[in-house]
């Protein structure tokens, strides 16, 4: 449903971000975003950081296939921000920030246009530390910079940064929750098979869990760089018959797999807000997770998650052993989980940015 027109008319918006695929992270948040944008009744006119389709020949050829993509990019760029009044940059750290936020805040100033930077990644507070003094070009020129949350609002701050705070966006109504209880052992993880996230810690958890539960199952979403070690790791551990290993699974299809199982496992070293923590918050799975980045600041321990330190699979893993033997335990996290998650419906959201957009807010 469209909202009253508060503020003359919806601006148009220049959304500079990475889309799927690859599914997952960013690239969903900017999908929805833009989905959101559209039914409200702003024109979106997106432009994408990947470009290069998925199924380019120039994606075989190393380093050229970048400058092709970046190419693409920059064609995109300068008509989307001539046409838009606000140009709202997704932006990640390292290289994609110089290679993306940069020209599209470059681009948006140089044509008067107000430009908001939507910072993700919870490498940020390492990123700022080495590139700081080349990065606040773009980060001082920009009229806002959001981020999702408080973690990363902290990360800003320390190098006297003020940003304003709105958390991810969740379609929460349409994710199928479900009570559980009694809880079986079906364990899911869905992150990317990359190093930040630690799969190999998630295995080590699970297995001192299968130990206890011979009925234990993992089903691991995601693909990656670290997918071979990952598989050979759980042959060296004896669990290969109980964990699944699905690649990438399209937004649709993930529901069914959170359906499917009872307990969302999250073992990540580097974190900012995990959408999928989210997910599982709606879905009715209870969360154990390594208490790192912005985690602590989405989660309570023992109130709507279990928290661990980092890579420690043994704490992991009595997590889920005491979820699984203390119902009372489950069932308070659930309920706690899923009245949190309301905070990221897309309503007050949209009401955030609208304010953002028309230039109500700098704090």
């Amino acid at each position: 449903m469209k909202s009253a027109r508060k503020n003359g008319p919806w601006p148009i918006i220049c959304l500079v971000s990475e889309l799927p695929p690859p599914p997952g992270g960013m690239a969903v948040q900017a999908e929805m975003l833009g989905a959101g944008l559209r039914q409200q009744g702003h024109e979106v006119i997106n432009v994408p950081t990947n470009a290069l389709p998925q199924n380019s020949a120039w994606r075989r050829i190393p380093l050229v296939r970048g400058i092709v993509n970046l190419s693409l990019f920059l064609s995109r760029l300068w008509p989307g921000c001539f046409r838009s009044n606000v140009v709202h940059v997704f932006s990640h750290s390292y290289l994609s920030f110089f290679l993306f936020t940069f020209p599209a805040v470059a681009a948006g100033k140089v044509m008067g246009k107000r430009v908001i930077i939507h910072y993700h990644g919870g490498a940020a507070g390492a990123f700022l530390r080495r590139w700081f003094w080349l990065a606040r070009l773009a980060l001082e020129s920009a009229d806002m910079i959001i981020v999702p949350s408080g973690f990363l609002a902290a990360v800003f701050m320390r190098h006297h940064l003020r940003t304003h705070e709105i958390p991810n966006i969740l379609p929460v109504d349409s994710l199928p929750f479900r009570e559980r209880s009694p809880l079986r052992p079906h364990v899911i993880m869905a992150r990317h098979l990359e190093p930040d996230y630690n799969i190999a810690c998630g295995l080590r958890a699970f297995s001192i869990l299968r130990q206890s539960r011979p009925d234990a199952t993992l089903t691991i979403a995601g693909d990656g760089s670290e997918k071979a070690m990952l598989a050979s790791l759980c042959h060296e551990l004896g669990i290969s018959d109980s964990v699944i290993f699905t690649g990438n699974v399209e937004n649709a299809k993930m529901k069914l797999l959170y359906d499917r199982a009872d307990i969302y496992l999250n073992s990540s070293r580097v974190d900012n807000q995990p959408v999928s923590i989210l997910e599982a918050f709606a879905c009715g799975l209870p969360v154990v997770s390594t208490a790192v980045g912005g985690i602590p600041y989405m989660t309570r321990h023992g109130e709507d998650a279990m928290l661990a330190p980092d890579d420690d699979h043994a704490q992991l893993a009595a997590h889920m052993v005491a979820l699984l033997q203390d119902s009372a335990l489950s069932a308070r996290l659930i309920h706690q989980a899923r009245q949190r998650v309301r905070e990221h419906a897309w309503e007050p959201i949209h009401s955030k940015l609208l304010k953002l957009y028309h230039g109500e807010s700098r704090t």
